[in-house]
C-alpha cells in the first residue's frame, strides 16, 4: 500500500486536508481511495471498474450507474441507493458514551479500516510501500466487516 497525505490548507486542526491510499490485493486488484475536505470539484463516490463492466455513483444522483455487457454489446441500468440514516449512526455512539447503550457498530469492525489509514499515513512519511497487517495487536484476526478483506501484499 502506498498512501499520500496532505496537509496545505488547514494546519490548525489535525485531520488531514487530503488523502489517497493506493492497496494493491493478494489478488492483483487495486483499490485507489481519495479523501478530500478541500476538493473544489466533486469527484464520484464510488467508481468501480471490472473485467465484466463498472459501477459509478455521479455527484447528485441518488442511484448508482451499472454497466455490463450482453452479447458484447454494453446494457446499462439504475440501482438505487439503499436509504441511510446517518442521524441515527451518531446518536447511538452517544448513547453509548452517555448510556452505555451497546454500539451498532463494534470498534473491532472498524479496526481494519483504522490499520488501513495508519498504514497509508505511515508510507506517506516514509515514503516507502507499507503492508497492512492481517492480525491486531492481540495477534487475531481483524473481525467484523472489514475481515472480508484479502490480506494485502507489498
Amino acid at each position: 500500500m502506498a498512501g499520500f497525505f496532505h496537509k496545505l490548507v488547514w494546519k490548525e486542526v489535525t485531520n488531514e486536508d487530503q488523502v489517497e491510499a493506493v492497496i494493491r490485493f493478494l489478488s492483483g486488484a487495486v483499490a485507489d481511495v481519495q479523501l478530500s475536505n478541500i476538493a473544489s470539484i466533486r469527484k464520484p463516490r464510488w467508481r468501480i471498474l471490472g473485467t465484466r463492466g463498472g459501477i459509478v455513483s455521479e455527484p447528485g444522483r441518488k442511484y448508482f450507474k451499472v454497466v455490463t455487457f450482453s452479447d458484447g454489446k454494453p446494457v446499462e441500468k439504475k440501482v438505487r441507493f439503499k436509504k441511510t440514516i446517518w442521524p441515527v449512526y451518531y446518536r447511538n455512539i452517544a448513547a453509548h458514551l452517555l448510556r452505555g447503550a451497546e454500539l451498532k457498530v463494534k470498534p473491532e469492525e472498524a479496526a481494519r479500516v483504522i490499520a488501513v489509514m495508519e498504514e497509508a499515513e505511515k508510507s506517506s512519511k516514509t515514503g516507502r510501500i507499507e503492508k497492512v497487517p492481517y492480525h491486531n495487536l492481540l495477534g487475531k484476526p481483524y473481525r467484523g466487516l472489514s475481515h472480508r478483506l484479502e490480506v494485502f501484499e507489498t
